[in-house]
């Protein structure tokens, strides 16, 4: 609710939120929520920066550093072509918001060999859930394959949810998800001076310490906080005891972002 105020001084938001809708990346989850809190919490850590999100659905965070008008450039980015196309779209309606801020949407597919256009180019990455588990993985499969019905999917919906249910592993498909996520990172970032990622994403069981293994493989660095907004702590920590009844499904470890930057 806070973001949402804010950004609607600067951004049509009704005209975002009527976008919104159709973005089958799927909308906003509390990662997106907190990494847009903050992005604007720390705005000053854009200035003069070009910075791309990854994998953004709607964009929350990106626009919110455009928004901000410190960033020099910010680039939107998702690996499905319609999400990018309503991306666009937004930008396009919203751009008295950004004065000199170069705002951009971008189709960019993580796995793809030749990303040479955008290569050593970004000062700061950021994006969210890192982590990867059976909703997320869902989400990219649609994602990637757009163009088809959805009655497509019912079939390896139906295989993932008897999977989980007898606790096989998806580990093949989350192994290849964390690989294509740090060879894009470590491809994006700039080599001249300071460059970083900054996610937020909860630790999903092993699926975290899995990609910080693998990043940790590829050559990156990265540290990892826990309680890092007095206001994103206080709510944690509401939702655990006194405001347990207003999110009765809440679990740190599913739901709880952590702070991870990344540099080369």
């Amino acid at each position: 609710m806070v973001i949402t105020n804010w950004l609607s001084q600067y951004i049509d938001t009704d005209r975002c939120n009527a976008y919104k809708s159709i973005m089958s990346s799927a909308g906003n989850c509390p990662s997106e929520d907190v990494l847009a809190l903050y992005c604007l919490s720390h705005a000053d850590i854009f200035r003069s920066k070009k910075v791309i999100e990854l994998g953004s659905g709607y964009g929350l965070a990106g626009f919110v550093i455009a928004a901000a008008k410190e960033a020099t450039e910010v680039v939107i980015s998702d690996g499905n072509s319609q999400v990018v196309d309503y991306t666009q779209r937004n930008i396009e309606a919203n751009s008295g918001a950004f004065e000199d801020t170069v705002v951009k949407s971008m189709t960019l597919h993580w796995n793809q060999e030749d990303n040479s256009n955008v290569a050593d180019t970004f000062d700061i990455n950021i994006a969210i859930d890192c982590s990867c588990d059976i909703a997320v993985s869902l989400k990219l499969l649609i994602g990637k394959y757009h163009f088809l019905p959805i009655a497509f999917f019912y079939p390896f919906i139906i295989w993932i949810k008897i999977s989980s249910e007898k606790g096989f592993s998806l580990s093949t498909f989350f192994k290849d998800f964390h690989r294509d996520l740090a060879r894009i990172v470590k491809h994006l970032l700039s080599k001249a001076g300071s460059s970083e990622a900054i996610f937020l994403s909860p630790k999903r069981g092993y699926s975290l310490d899995l990609f910080l293994e693998v990043a940790k493989e590829n050559g990156l660095h990265f540290s990892v906080m826990e309680n890092y907004d007095k206001e994103v702590w206080k709510r944690h920590e509401g939702f655990l005891n006194e405001d347990r009844d207003s999110w009765l499904s809440y679990d740190k470890g599913h739901h709880y972002p952590l702070l991870i930057r990344i540099t080369l």
